[in-house]
């Protein structure tokens, strides 16, 4: 097989050749790999770096230049000028790394499922910040397939690191929508997978996403641009449902499930705060209305099944059905309670042990009327609950977030307790603790005990 990587570059001197190296260090057969560079109109030393490359580098690259106009435009040049012998491409940005056994773990794959056309990587953050990406989840199972029509909630939305068939691209036309900012990765690659219905990923190897030290990359100062907002909803979420309605005769549930997942980001106070400072009162109006329509057309289970906060599930809701709109408690599944108590303090106080925590559960909203309990064999104590509120606005939907804290005291020789949450509809288990088990572990790893 062979395989292009596509990279656009723009002004990222500093980053360039780590990315074109963990090309050149890949474990596969590199006479079967070529690398195609598109210079973005860049005004540093990033054509001097890449025809360096040209020159001297034993694998086989194309360069070409073009006037600056963003990565849509230079990722649909990078496609027009992949090898006709090739067979699948890879899209790397100039910022980031592709591990070293990334492309061999791609030919394995495609050599046992030859009916699967795209396949993606785990992503993981280097420089400012690091870490697994939220989506690595998907990832957990191992190298498989995934067939979007029975896993709706697992969405991909980056494209580096995803490996795409060239012949079947070729077949669906599809390209990179040069009129948008922001987003266009997404769409392109989701209008493939929801044409397919299906996609692997690679859970053996990594995509390394650069976190700049200096803020500079396009996600880090998307939320200061007025194109992040309502064009992203008409030219992005508004044209993913539309193919999608033409090639399924309707909204598939992964592609609404996909678009909350994304739209989730606009209800982050950080973004929230730049959205303020980016939009007039106008522009303002103008996304909240699109919005509206766009969740009109995406049915709520996708907006209470999402693994996000009980506020910004209302706040979703409140934009879809109007300020009136008022849920019930349970947003999911009701024994859906995984991590739901958080313990921040634990000491001892008069011959008892004082635990200060909270509730905090994404699936469940706790209702003044629920009590909070620990148990053990023969006792159970109702813990003290201190409901912190705080009044909240997003786009004119008023919602009152509450933070449920709780304060319990308990007998010494409860080593070992249970938390349990009792409700109208029943008693459910949330979560044990093992007192003495936590007091040992502590010791032997010398951490300070709260």
């Amino acid at each position: 097989m062979i395989f292009s990587v596509i990279i656009p570059v723009y002004n990222a001197e500093k980053y360039l050749s780590a990315a074109i190296n963990s090309i050149i260090s890949q474990t596969f057969d590199l006479r079967k790999i070529e690398i195609i560079l598109i210079n973005d109109g860049s005004t540093d030393k990033t054509e001097e770096i890449c025809l360096a490359y040209k020159e001297k580098s034993k694998i086989h690259i194309v360069y070409e230049y073009i006037e600056n106009s963003g990565p849509a435009k230079a990722r649909n040049t990078g496609l027009k000028l992949v090898s006709e012998k090739s067979n699948y491409i890879i899209f790397l940005d100039a910022d980031d790394k592709l591990e070293n056994n990334a492309i061999e773990e791609a030919n394995k794959f495609f050599l046992l499922n030859s009916g699967v056309k795209v396949a993606t990587t785990p992503v993981y953050y280097f420089g400012r910040k690091q870490g697994s990406h939220r989506l690595n989840y998907r990832f957990e199972k191992g190298t498989r397939v995934i067939d979007i029509s029975k896993e709706f909630n697992y969405p991909q939305y980056y494209i580096g690191g995803v490996f795409v068939d060239r012949s079947y691209l070729c077949s669906l036309d599809i390209s990179f929508k040069e009129t948008m900012s922001f987003w266009e990765d997404a769409l392109f690659i989701n209008k493939v997978i929801t044409t397919v219905k299906k996609y692997g990923v690679l859970a053996n190897t990594k995509y390394w996403y650069r976190r700049r030290e200096d803020n500079g990359s396009l996600v880090d100062k998307a939320w200061l641009k007025t194109e992040r907002y309502t064009p992203v909803v008409i030219n992005g979420y508004m044209d993913i449902i539309e193919y999608s309605m033409k090639e399924n005769g309707g909204v598939l549930p992964y592609v609404q499930f996909l678009i909350i997942y994304h739209l989730r980001l606009y209800l982050i106070n950080n973004n929230h705060k730049a959205m303020l400072k980016t939009l007039n009162q106008e522009e303002l109006h103008n996304f909240k209305v699109a919005i509206r329509e766009l969740l009109e057309l995406i049915d709520e289970k996708y907006i209470l099944e999402q693994n996000i906060k009980i506020y910004q599930k209302e706040i979703l809701l409140k934009l879809k059905y109007g300020n009136d709109y008022c849920g019930n408690n349970y947003y999911h599944s009701k024994n859906n309670f995984e991590q739901s108590i958080i313990i921040n303090k634990i000491c001892v106080r008069w011959l008892k042990l004082r635990i200060e925590g909270q509730f905090e559960s994404n699936y469940y909203k706790f209702s003044e009327k629920d009590k909070l309990c620990i148990k053990n064999k023969t006792k159970t104590i109702v813990c003290k609950i201190n409901n912190e509120k705080e009044n909240m606005n997003f786009l004119g939907c008023k919602i009152v977030k509450v933070n449920n804290k709780f304060i319990v005291e308990i007998p010494l020789y409860f080593f070992s307790f249970d938390f349990h949450l009792k409700t109208r509809g029943g008693t459910y288990f949330l979560r044990r603790v093992n007192f003495f088990e936590t007091f040992i572990s502590k010791i032997k790893t010398k951490q300070p005990f709260k």
